[in-house]
């Protein structure tokens, strides 16, 4: 059974204010967007891809090398950006504790990248995906100038652990199951 991987830390609900904030700024456009909801919010500090080769027990080993030799650390949110050249993918950026994130991805990919069979991927920047392009509009060119220029307080979070996620598509929405915790020391 093919399984979509990726290890991240489930963001908490305190920023969906900061969330509908930006969201307004895009005026009568938001509605060309999926917007993600509060259940599926999360940083993804590594996508390890479709697999079915894998056995939880060496990849749960894999993961827990890495990340067992990190401290808990704090982030904060802060700024908005895009991906995609028609402004596909919505997002809050990662300030505080960025390097940090890096830092444990690299680590995690140079592990990693026997037991899944993955090549190490290009710079890695840490992000909170909030809205996706509707598939009927990828080409429409819409105006994210004022959500680029969005201005709101840092929000900060704790972070004690990452979890592997599996994602499902189920009814045609997306949900994710925990299936590992691998906490910081």
């Amino acid at each position: 059974m093919n399984r979509r991987l990726f290890l991240g830390y489930k963001i908490p609900r305190k920023i969906i204010d900061t969330i509908i904030m930006a969201r307004t700024t895009l005026g009568d456009n938001q509605k060309f967007y999926n917007w993600v909801s509060g259940n599926n919010l999360h940083l993804t500090l590594l996508f390890l891809g479709i697999t079915d080769t894998v056995e939880d027990e060496k990849l749960f080993s894999d993961i827990n090398t890495v990340i067992s030799e990190y401290e808990d650390f704090s982030i904060s949110i802060n700024g908005t950006g895009v991906f995609g050249n028609e402004n596909q993918i919505l997002w809050l950026g990662i300030d505080r504790g960025k390097e940090k994130l890096q830092e444990i991805n690299y680590e995690l990919q140079v592990q990693l990248v026997k037991t899944l069979k993955m090549s190490t991927k290009s710079k890695f920047m840490p992000h909170i995906t909030i809205a996706r392009k509707k598939k009927t509009e990828i080409n429409n060119n819409i105006d994210v100038k004022n959500f680029m220029n969005s201005v709101y307080f840092p929000i900060e979070f704790h972070i004690k652990f990452f979890t592997l996620f599996e994602s499902r598509n189920i009814n045609g929405r997306v949900h994710y199951k925990r299936i590992g915790k691998f906490n910081l020391i």
